[in-house]
């Protein structure tokens, strides 16, 4: 008889193969209906009807423009289009995209419009092109059977290729329903980067509903828990932490600091056990401390998000002779302690056609088949 109360309950995990069907047969349980399906005139389930009802209302066209199964849909078509034909020029592109979704040729208009599209887009993509964002992706509390299906990338969506995601530390266990252990939630490690110091710096954003965020160093994964350093920012008690996690939890310093939703500037470095901490590009550092104990070895770095996205940008690793930005970094070049960077200079266009794609999706002559 459990509904909210067992979070995840009765749900198992579908992957690629079988999302790829025409057939889709959904979970439903009690009156916790599939949103994008009650948004779209999916039948009642407390009795049988004869015919569906039919509406057009405005959460429809923001469900398709936010969803992230559209926007996967998007992309996936956009990459289509861009590797059949590499080579095609942008009203070939657009008229091709029109085939594709309304199976006919574009008119002049409607390439003057997709033109003028991608040319802001584009823009706009290039102001943010170094940008990554972390967000966690599940609740507080799921059902420990549902829990342990998932995979790990669900917990906390990796920003791009290269980041290895881990569900971090859950405790509880009180009618099955397990919890996440506030300041060990769900973490990301970039796994291109593998060395024992780090110098990095770039600019940090938090989402307002952000409750708790770190950059992790030299960290490394036990199991689905992380081990090594965190510089840890506590949104609730207004605190910069810098933590050492081996099972457990050592705060080894802290420090008052205000909440900020905009743009901050941040650089940390970890020397041996030193690790400090310099915001704001003051001279000085805003905290530091030193392990007396450090972990030996090498490890990651990483980035955990609770409670909303963290954004970072132009983050960049210092190394002796050279400087990295970190979304660059080639996870397929590079070898373990030597990254490799490698620019994108088609990463805005490209995301420019996935946008226009999304907005194919959304006019009126698509057509959806019940």
């Amino acid at each position: 008889i459990a509904g909210a109360s067992k979070p995840g309950r009765g749900w198992g995990y579908s992957g690629a193969d079988e999302r790829s069907r025409r057939s889709v047969y959904a979970f439903v349980k009690r009156t916790m209906m599939v949103p994008f399906l009650e948004v779209f005139d999916y039948s009642g389930t407390e009795g049988s009807i004869g015919s569906r009802a039919v509406t057009t209302v405005a959460p429809q066209a923001l469900t398709l423009l936010n969803s992230d199964f559209v926007s996967r849909q998007a992309g996936q078509l956009a990459h289509e289009l861009q590797t059949s034909q590499p080579a095609q020029d942008d009203t070939t592109l657009i008229n091709a995209l029109f085939r594709r979704t309304l199976a006919r040729d574009a008119q002049p208009e409607e390439i003057g419009f997709g033109l003028e599209y991608l040319k802001r887009q584009t823009a706009e993509h290039e102001a943010v092109q170094h940008q990554l964002v972390f967000a966690p992706d599940v609740p507080a509390s799921i059902e420990g059977g549902f829990l342990n299906r998932l995979p790990q990338e669900k917990f906390l969506i990796p920003p791009a290729a290269g980041w290895r995601a881990h569900s971090g530390k859950w405790g509880g266990g009180y009618e099955g329903i397990k919890n996440v252990v506030p300041g060990r939630g769900p973490f990301v490690l970039m796994t291109a980067v593998n060395q024992a110091d780090f110098n990095v710096s770039g600019r940090i954003r938090f989402g307002k509903s952000v409750e708790h965020a770190g950059i992790l160093l030299r960290a490394t994964n036990k199991g689905a828990e992380d081990k090594g350093y965190e510089v840890y920012f506590d949104a609730t008690t207004h605190e910069l932490q810098l933590r050492r996690h081996d099972g457990d939890t050592q705060t080894l310093a802290k420090r008052k600091l205000r909440n900020s939703f905009g743009w901050r500037d941040v650089r940390v470095e970890l020397t041996g056990g030193t690790l400090r901490v310099w915001l704001e590009g003051d001279e000085a550092p805003f905290l530091a401390t030193t392990d007396e104990k450090p972990f030996e070895g090498t490890g990651h770095i990483g980035v955990r998000a609770w409670g909303g996205a963290v954004r970072t940008n132009e983050l960049k690793l210092h190394l002796a002779k050279r400087t990295l930005l970190i979304d660059e970094i080639n996870p397929a070049k590079s070898t373990t302690g030597k990254p490799i960077a490698q620019a994108q200079p088609g990463l805005a266009k490209r995301r420019a056609l996935q946008d226009l794609c999304s907005v194919m999706f959304n006019i009126s002559e698509f057509i959806y088949v019940d």
